[in-house]
């Protein structure tokens, strides 16, 4: 297996992702279960789209392509390790909740003080316009 050395760059503190690699939080790939999102990098989606489907052996194929899609699958792997058991499924059904649990409140706040972007400082705000 040869791994590219040009993906990573050397620096005191230790390997680096270069900068022009950072539209996913780690190196390859990531699996958000707050978003239900599997993100991989632009790279590894351009390789993955390159790979004709069907069934190949894996000498047929380039190890830049057996390396993108090991990483999908990784990827793939977390998803199905969040929603493909009763703890994952409810785990990913809290944020639904509590958006919806707290929707009355986050409206009736936003009608008392209006719109700010940090409520603390909008309810302090509303307080000393009180006073």
């Amino acid at each position: 297996m040869v791994v590219d050395g040009n993906l990573l760059v050397e620096q005191e503190e230790g390997w680096v992702l270069p900068p022009e690699l950072h539209s996913c939080w780690n190196a390859r790939g990531l699996y958000n279960p707050m978003q239900f999102v599997l993100r991989l990098r632009p790279d590894i989606h351009k390789e993955l789209e390159s790979i004709e489907p069907g069934i190949r052996l894996a000498r047929e194929l380039q190890f830049k392509s057996i390396q993108a899609f090991s990483t999908y699958f990784h990827e793939t792997i977390h998803w199905w390790q969040h929603v493909g058991s009763t703890l994952g499924l409810m785990l990913s059904l809290i944020y639904p909740a509590q958006a919806h649990i707290n929707n009355r409140d986050l409206i009736k706040l936003l009608k008392d003080i209006g719109p700010f972007k940090s409520a603390y400082y909008a309810e302090k705000k509303h307080l000393n316009r009180r006073s």
